[in-house]
Parts: C-alpha cells; sequence; structure tokens
C-alpha cells in the first residue's frame, strides 16, 4: 500500500520548488510518479521516507510567511538538515511544506483528503515518530488496544459505535484491499481484537469520515465521502452477516450538484423513522445540504445551504428530546463572517431552517468541525476548531431557551493544552465532558481532555505520535458497557496509520444520588443511584451510617416499611481507583390522611332542602386537599376553614330517602386517605312538605255540615297538623303520613259523631296536592271529596305571576228575581297570598286570606250567619279574553225570620267573575248611576258631573263616592224617607261598574255606566 505526499507548492510565480536541489533530486530519483498533478514534487514511498537515520511514514502540514527557511517542527527540520539542506526560500510567500491531498494519478490509489475547510482552519500538523510515551491525568490509564496497518483499514477518523452486542464498530478513510477505507469490529476484553468486516470499493463509496449508526433492527448506517456513481460519495445501510461480515442492503450515490457531495458527519434517526445527515458540498448553492434517506434507501434534499445560513457542515445533528423532530448542527463555514454557524431544522412542509448562533472566529470561537451534545441540563455543548482567546479552537455552551440561543465560551484552547479540536464531546461519569484535539498538546500530536458545564478544564492526556497514536480528528470519545472510554487516532501506532485506545481506571463518581421519598407504613420503597467510573463497581448502602448486610446494588428495596426504618440513607459506591459516597436521602414514613365528619349527625334526618356537611382532618404531615362526591355527582373540592384541618361541602341538595357522601383528603406529600362513606337520610316528604290549603265538599250537592276549608302543614319527616273548618268552628289534627303518602285523621264534633279524614300526597308525578275523603263515622251517608294545594311560593326566588290588585263580581241568581251583584277586591301579593274583602247582595260583609297553588287555583271559603251559611267555591285566575279570574261558587243562607232580605233562605249556585284593576284617573266627564230590580217597577237613573280632580260632587240630594286607588264606589239616591243605599266595583276592561243597590224589602242591581262627552 503506497501512501502519497505532495512535497514543496509555491504561491511565487517564479519559483516552482521549495526544495534544495540535492533534496529534490534524491527524492525524484528514489520517487517518481507516472504524472504530477499541480504539485512539484510527488513523494510516495512504500516503505517510509528516510530522513536521517529515521524513516517518516508523514510529514507535518504547516505555512509560513517568515523569509527564513524552517520546516515545522524542530525535530523534524534538524533531520532534514543532516541530509538535505533547503534553499532559501522567496521571501513574502505562502508555502505549504507537506501538505497530504488526493492524488488522483494513474496507477495511484488516493491518499487521504481533508474535507473542505476554511483556509485558516485547513492547515493541519502531522508528525509521527517512532517513539510512543504514555501518560494521563487524574490517576487514569491510557492503553492502546490495537494499531492499524493498513490492510486491516488506515486513517480512522470517525468516533467508535458501541453496538447492540456490546462490541465498537467504526470505519477508516484509506486502507483495505482496496486503499478505499474499511468497516472493522473492536471486542473488547479477553478474546477480543479488531475484525476487518467490509473493504469499501469506488463503485459503492469510499473514504467513510463518519461513524456508524444502529437501528433497533441491527442495520449499519453511515456515509461515505468519496466514491460512488458521481464520486461524491455516497450513504449506504448494511446488515450484519455471521458468515460474511457485512452484506450492502442499499447504496445511494450523492450526485456532487442537487443531492449535496462529500458527506463527512454522522446520520441520525430521527422521530419519523428516517435518518438525517449533511453533505459538506453540492446542493443549489454549492455549500452543502441536510438529507434524509428512509430505511428503503430513498434519499431526499431537504436544505441547501445559502451560506448566510451557513456552508460546510461537518459535525453529524443532534435531535433534541421531547420535540417532534427538530434536529440541531453547526456549519464550519458561513453565516454573518463565514465562521460557521449553529442552526436548528425542522422537517416539514417548510423544511425550516433557523441560525441560533453566527461564529465571529474571534472569543466565541470559529469553524465549527464537530455536531452538539446535548448534556445532562438541557443544555447543548460543542467545539470549534479555531477562534477563541488564542484563535485555536474553543468549548462552548449553547441556552436555547432564549431567542436564537445564549453562546457563552467556557474554554480556549491554547497550544500546550492543544489545538484544533475537531471531534464531538461526550457526556459521562457525572456531568464531565470528554473530548480531543487533533494537534497541540505536550507533544504536538493532539490531547484528550475534561470539561464540566463551568469550564474547570483538564487536560488529561497529550499524544506522543508513536505507538499510543496521534491526531485524533473527527474521533471523538465513546463509552463503553466497562464504564472506560475508548477511541480512535487517525495516525501513529505500530502500523503508522492509526490506533485503537482506552482511557481507563476512572474513579466512581455519583451521578445521581438516590432521592429522598416519603411512604406510608407498609408500602414498598426502592433508592436506586446512578453511579459512573470504569469497572466493576461495588455498593454499599448506609441506613443512619452503618451498614446494611446484603445491600450491594444500585438499588435498595425495603418491602413493609414501618416507622422503625425512617431515617437516611445512603450508598458508598467504589472501585479499586477510588470510593465515593452518595448524598443522603430521606425515608420518611407519613401516615395517610384521615377524614372524618362532624355535622350533621348521620342518626338524624335532615329535613330541609339543602344541606352544608362539615368535617376535620388529621395526619402527621399537613393536608393540602379535601375532595367530596355527594350522591355520585362528580369530585369537588371541598371549601378549608382557616386550613384543611377543618372542611365544609355546602349547599349540598337533599334527596328524600338516602343520600351518600364520599370524602377523601390529601396530604402534601401527595399521600391520599381512604375514601370515607357517610349515608345520610333525607326526609322523603321534603319534597311535599309545607302549608296546603283547600276545601271539602260533597260533590252530590254542597251543604253547610259537609262542606269548608283545610288547612294542612306538613313536616319534612312526614308528621302533620292543621284543621278542618266546617262554618266558623275549625277542628284541629294531626297525624304521620306513611311512606307512601297516605294518612288517617279524625276529630270529634260537638254533640255529633266523630269525623274521619283519610288522606293523600302525591308523592310521584309532582301535583303538589292534596287529596282525600271526609266522612262521619256514624250512619250519616255523606263524603266529602278533599282538595288542598301546597303552598309553593316564597316571594323571592318562587314568585307569584298573578301578583296585583283585581275586581270581581258574584252574579246574582235567577231564583231569587231581582237581586243584585255582590261584590269584592282581591289583592294578591308575590308570595301568592290573596286578601279578599267585600260585601254579598244582601249587605253581609265578607274577607278571607288565603294562598294561591301554582296553578293560580284559590280556595274561597267564607262562614257566614254564625256559622250557618257559607260563600264556597274554586277560583281560578287565568286570563282569558273575557276575563282575569273566574269560578264556580255557592252562596247559602240558613232561613233567618229576623232577616231584612231573603229570610226564607237559600243555596244560590252561581259565578264569580273578576278583573285585574290598574288604578288611574278617572277619564269620564259625566257617570250614570243606574238602579235596576229590587223593589223598584222600572230602572232609576241619576246622573254625576265629574271635576277635573276625579271628584263628583253631589248632584240633587244624590251621592257617589268613587275610589281610584281599590276601584270601590259607593253613594245613596233619595227616596221619600228611605233612600236608596248603593255599592258595587268597578271594572277597568268593561264599561261599567257592577254592584247592588238595598231596596225596602229587596236587594237589586247597581251599574255604574260612564258616559264620554
Amino acid at each position: 500500500m503506497k501512501r502519497t505526499l505532495f512535497v514543496g507548492r509555491s504561491s511565487h510565480s517564479r519559483s516552482s520548488l521549495f526544495c534544495s536541489a540535492d533534496f529534490q533530486a534524491a527524492v525524484s530519483q528514489r520517487f517518481q510518479p507516472a504524472r504530477r498533478i499541480d504539485y512539484d514534487t510527488v513523494i510516495s514511498p512504500s516503505d517510509g521516507l528516510p530522513i536521517g537515520n529515521r524513516r517518516y511514514s508523514r510529514l507535518e502540514v504547516c505555512a509560513t510567511r517568515a523569509a527564513t527557511s524552517r520546516f515545522c517542527s524542530a525535530d523534524f527540520q534538524s533531520a532534514v538538515s543532516q541530509c538535505f539542506q533547503p534553499a532559501s526560500w522567496p521571501p513574502s510567500t505562502v508555502r505549504t511544506i507537506c501538505r497530504l491531498e488526493i492524488g488522483d494519478t494513474a496507477g495511484w490509489k488516493p491518499a487521504l483528503r481533508f474535507p473542505s475547510f476554511p483556509r485558516r482552519w485547513a492547515l493541519l500538523s502531522f508528525l509521527m515518530g517512532w517513539f510512543a510515551f504514555s501518560w494521563l491525568a487524574d490517576a487514569a490509564t491510557f492503553t492502546t488496544l490495537t494499531a492499524f496497518y493498513g490492510t486491516n483499514g488506515a486513517q480512522p477518523a470517525a468516533g467508535l459505535l458501541l453496538g447492540a452486542d456490546g462490541s465498537f464498530y467504526g470505519t477508516t478513510v484509506s486502507g483495505g484491499a482496496n486503499g478505499d477505507g474499511t468497516v472493522f469490529r473492536f471486542t473488547p476484553g479477553k478474546g477480543g481484537g479488531l475484525t476487518n468486516l467490509l473493504d469499501f470499493t469506488d463503485a459503492d463509496g469510499s473514504h467513510p469520515y463518519a461513524s456508524l449508526v444502529q437501528d433497533t433492527n441491527g442495520i449499519f448506517y453511515g456515509t461515505t465521502s468519496a466514491g460512488g456513481e458521481f464520486n461524491s460519495g455516497s450513504v449506504f445501510a448494511m446488515a450484519s452477516d455471521a458468515a460474511n461480515g457485512l452484506t450492502n442492503v442499499f447504496a445511494v450515490s450523492f450526485d456532487g450538484t442537487n443531492s449535496g457531495g462529500q458527506p463527512a458527519a454522522a446520520l441520525v434517526q430521527g422521530g419519523d423513522g428516517r435518518f438525517y445527515g449533511t453533505t459538506q458540498s453540492g446542493g443549489a448553492g454549492g455549500r452543502g445540504t441536510i438529507f434524509a434517506v428512509s430505511t428503503a434507501g430513498v434519499l431526499s434534499t431537504l436544505v441547501a445551504f445559502s451560506g448566510t445560513n451557513g456552508a460546510g457542515p461537518v459535525g453529524a445533528l443532534v435531535q433534541a428530546p421531547g420535540t417532534s423532530n427538530v434536529f440541531y448542527g453547526t456549519t464550519s463555514a458561513g453565516g454573518q463572517v463565514n465562521s460557521g454557524t449553529i442552526f436548528s431544522f425542522r422537517p416539514g412542509p417548510n423544511n425550516s431552517l433557523s441560525v441560533l448562533h453566527s461564529f465571529t472566529g474571534g472569543a466565541d470561537g470559529g469553524g465549527p468541525q464537530a455536531g452538539l451534545t446535548l448534556g445532562a441540563d438541557g443544555n447543548f455543548y460543542g467545539t470549534t476548531a479555531g477562534g477563541g482567546t488564542s484563535g485555536l479552537g474553543t468549548v462552548f455552551q449553547l441556552r436555547t431557551g432564549g431567542q436564537g440561543g445564549s453562546l457563552t465560551n467556557l474554554f480556549s484552547f491554547g497550544g500546550t493544552n492543544g489545538t484544533r479540536p475537531f471531534a464531538p464531546l461526550l457526556q459521562a461519569n457525572g456531568n464531565t465532558f470528554y473530548g480531543t484535539t487533533f494537534s497541540g498538546g505536550a507533544n504536538n500530536h493532539g490531547t484528550v481532555f475534561s470539561i464540566t458545564p463551568d469550564g474547570s478544564f483538564t487536560n488529561l492526556y497529550s499524544f506522543r505520535g508513536g505507538k499510543d497514536g496521534a491526531a485524533p480528528w473527527f474521533a471523538g470519545l465513546r463509552l463503553g458497557s466497562d464504564g472506560n472510554l475508548y477511541g480512535v487516532t487517525s495516525a501513529g501506532g505500530a502500523g503508522s496509520d492509526g490506533t485503537l485506545y482506552e482511557l481507563s481506571g476512572f474513579p466512581a463518581v455519583i451521578v445521581v444520588s438516590p432521592a429522598s421519598q416519603g411512604v406510608t407504613n407498609g408500602q414498598r420503597v426502592t433508592f436506586a443511584v446512578s453511579a459512573a467510573g470504569s469497572e466493576t463497581l461495588k455498593y454499599q448502602w448506609l441506613f443512619n451510617s452503618n451498614n446494611i448486610a446484603g445491600a450491594n446494588g444500585a438499588t435498595l428495596t425495603i418491602s413493609n416499611v414501618s416507622h422503625s426504618q425512617a431515617g437516611t440513607y445512603t450508598v458508598l459506591v467504589q472501585n479499586k481507583w477510588g470510593s465515593v459516597m452518595s448524598d443522603g436521602a430521606v425515608l420518611e414514613i407519613i401516615d395517610p390522611p384521615t377524614v372524618y365528619i362532624t355535622s350533621p349527625n348521620p342518626k338524624n334526618l335532615i329535613k330541609t332542602s339543602t344541606v352544608t356537611v362539615k368535617g376535620t382532618t388529621t395526619d402527621n404531615v399537613a393536608v393540602q386537599f379535601v375532595y367530596f362526591q355527594w350522591n355520585g355527582s362528580g369530585w369537588h373540592l371541598a371549601t378549608p376553614l382557616s386550613d384543611w384541618t377543618q372542611w365544609s361541602a355546602p349547599g349540598l341538595s337533599v334527596n328524600p330517602g338516602t343520600n351518600i357522601l364520599q370524602v377523601y383528603a390529601v396530604n402534601v406529600s401527595g399521600f391520599v386517605s381512604a375514601t370515607h362513606t357517610t349515608s345520610f337520610n333525607g326526609a322523603v316528604f321534603l319534597p311535599v312538605s309545607g302549608g296546603y290549603n283547600g276545601l271539602f265538599y260533597d260533590t252530590n250537592g254542597v251543604t253547610v255540615s259537609s262542606s269548608g276549608a283545610i288547612s294542612l302543614t306538613v313536616m319534612p319527616a312526614g308528621d302533620f297538623h292543621g284543621y278542618f273548618q266546617i262554618g266558623q268552628q275549625r277542628f284541629s289534627c294531626k297525624g304521620q303520613f306513611s311512606p307512601d303518602g297516605s294518612a288517617t285523621t279524625a276529630f270529634q264534633r260537638p254533640r255529633q259523631a266523630a269525623l274521619q279524614a283519610n288522606l293523600q300526597l302525591d308523592m310521584v308525578s309532582g301535583t303538589d296536592q292534596l287529596t282525600g275523603t271526609l266522612a262521619a263515622l256514624s250512619n250519616e251517608t255523606w263524603a266529602a271529596q278533599i282538595l288542598a294545594n301546597r303552598d309553593v311560593f316564597d316571594g323571592k326566588t318562587i314568585v307569584c305571576t298573578n301578583a296585583g290588585p283585581y275586581t270581581l263580581v258574584v252574579d246574582g241568581s235567577s231564583v231569587l228575581q231581582g237581586i243584585g251583584y255582590s261584590w269584592a277586591t282581591a289583592v294578591v301579593n308575590q308570595a301568592g297570598r290573596v286578601r279578599i274583602s267585600g260585601s254579598l247582595a244582601d249587605g253581609t260583609k265578607i274577607a278571607q286570606s288565603t294562598v294561591l297553588s301554582k296553578e293560580g287555583q284559590y280556595p274561597l271559603f267564607v262562614p257566614l250567619y254564625g256559622g250557618l251559611g257559607s260563600l264556597l267555591g274554586w277560583i281560578s285566575f287565568s286570563s282569558t279574553d273575557t276575563n282575569d279570574l273566574y269560578g264556580a261558587v255557592v252562596w247559602t243562607k240558613p232561613q233567618m225570620p229576623k232577616a231584612t232580605y231573603y229570610s226564607d233562605g237559600f243555596t244560590n249556585d252561581t259565578f264569580a267573575t273578576g278583573w285585574h284593576y290598574s288604578p288611574g284617573p278617572l277619564h269620564a266627564t259625566n257617570l250614570a248611576v243606574v238602579l235596576v230590580g229590587g223593589d223598584l217597577a222600572q230602572p232609576l237613573t241619576n246622573y254625576f258631573a265629574v271635576r277635573s280632580n276625579g271628584s263628583v260632587p253631589a248632584t240633587n240630594g244624590a251621592s257617589l263616592n268613587f275610589s281610584l286607588s281599590s276601584g270601590t264606589f259607593a253613594g245613596h239616591i233619595p227616596n221619600g224617607r228611605q233612600p236608596f243605599s248603593f255599592s258595587g266595583v268597578a271594572v277597568t276592561n268593561l264599561t261599567q261598574g257592577s254592584g247592588y243597590f238595598r231596596g225596602p224589602t229587596l236587594t237589586g242591581q247597581a251599574l255604574l255606566v260612564p258616559l264620554m262627552p
């Protein structure tokens, strides 16, 4: 395998050679390619380049503007001077002493080519010595595990992948059977070693710079920077085959233009199952792309970098957790000053790309070659190959919480601690990040370093360029299952083509200490510690600083905990390189809260429509909430009374019968009490409790002795009390309703048989009515029907819509020829109470006060004539086109020999009619009072004038008094020694008033007629 070196290229127009004639001659005699590309001297040593008494397989890359002749490193310059003395160089020229490039000459295989970094970062140093020296800071151990020799691969540039089988997988840029690079497997430990799995060819792709990734099916995915159909690289998938190593699943070529070219970054699998990556070049502007490839090998170009948003991406994308396919990445160039960018990318219809930071090349760094690393704190961490205080690279932190991202320079490299960090960081052993630099360090061959998020930096190891390796390129470190770190170098080693090394001996560290917990007595609790360090980690758990026997794992489980086990738990983690004690985890045994109900007493019947339940809680920690559920209506937050030790559930609607309250408490530790369930008995009769008012009478004929009024009060518990009124006598009664709403009560009449009432409440249909029968406990044959309505109006929340003033008249009877109209006024308030007052047509005054039903039914009962007569009937307050109230009434008058009018008595089945009365001015200018019937042979009419103030003056001895507020009128008309007196009520929606007048022996109708001008 030949390694190609180009030596001596000058920008000076008159000079094509830097080297002295003897040096040139010596080189040309020994090594001469078939043809040269744009370089003056080509050195392709098969066995190394002899300089002095040493052989060099590589030369350093460096540049100078000094007008003196010098090679890059002192030892190289000294060695060359012993054999070949360079001539003086032309002044003021930029000259590359030795620069590795692919030389595509006839008969030659391509050698190593660097990605097209910005010029300021592209001058890379290679000088390999034939000696090895290993040292590592912080007492850890550096070990070279294997070397690359060309045939098994050469120049591994990418980091390792820890496969699902516990082995490491990686790639080399060159070497192998075809010189195009390889895929290898390395298995640590005894019996392991390096196995070449695949030799790349130009056809499917060559010279991979990127790490492999593996999906859940075990398929490996990666990229090559060259080869393929268009010699611009490819993206591939390979399956592991026990017999044949790796077999190709697909290989898709980049075209170098639209789809991009020269991918150098590893792939990352997105949430949609596709793999995402970048190319350094190609795309619409030739500045690189972002692409996606499906598991079936379908390649999609998503974004072409424009330069202003970045160019030349080299590092891998990283997907932020908890997001919907959002990626973050870096570009090595482009941005505001062409020093690279940090960006976010969201695939989708718009393939949105946003620049989070544009590097300046100054203190913040420049030319990042590595992708970002997501830290445990949620921030991103990364490196730049240049910039910083010395221009040699930085380590930075990017906080993405702020708009555009907030970047902090954590560390600037200065040379002896490393230069040119090209590789991504690895977070391991707690919060520590590990990384590598390509050059610099004590020997200028690169370093391994660690850094914490606060910027505390430690140079762990400086490569010497011998058997330990040199120039770790894009290869960051990987954490093995044994707690050690693994990496590769692109140069050095026994075969001069790179090494695979291990950092071991990391002392135990606590990543996450066990967390304090609070549990209830008898529960199971598990403490866990997250620790790191080289194997093998040992654990010893302690309780209150005393060892727990047999507790030697990363977790500690305690079953059926008790109060005696409350205390502080720690764990000692150790390996042979050190030990560390975790922070203490406090185990608190928390009693679950207990909830009590203090009122009302569940044994007592709830006799109200609503109830407020109160209670208390107890616990050894504070109670945070109390929740209740009433009759399965859903859980609600109770109301604390100062704090949750006392609580209430107000305004609960009580159902008749059983009501169920469920309640539980939650304390500040999140522990929940047992659900307390209590039954409360709501009065079955609560919905039908209240006052009932009505009438009873024999439907076969109303008689005074078998009719009257009933008034009962039904209590929520079903007991009742009240009275039956027959004539002027009220007979008290009481009793208890059965659950079905039935009851029987009896009362004794003086010198008469006792009466028994069979009552029935409507418990089902909601009519708010009480019905029944009233009959004598004797041989009397009558049976009165009872009907009473419940008082439902309270005047506040339930308002009677019939409220207002009314006037009404009771028609005379055809049996009693010429009798006048009985009249009355009625006032209904918002609580439904009705007050009636008026006069019957025989001059008897009437008055009553009772309550309307919800349907507007009014039980009219007025005992008359010392209880020997009555006025009885149901009046309905319901507006129609002709009246506002109406009802059939029975006016019963007994024989009264001394009575002035109708001494023989009568039973008058008639009707009452009424109208809503609206007080207002009297608009008529004249009124006529017409008297009809009675003792008059013919109607008698008198006229009255109405003054402007509404008063009516007397006329010819006749008088008329009219009350605008009540609608009543009264007066008299001369009639010899015995004038006719009259009274009545006006009707606002009729054309006259109605009433009666009293003659010598009879009464008649008195009509009030307004006369309009």
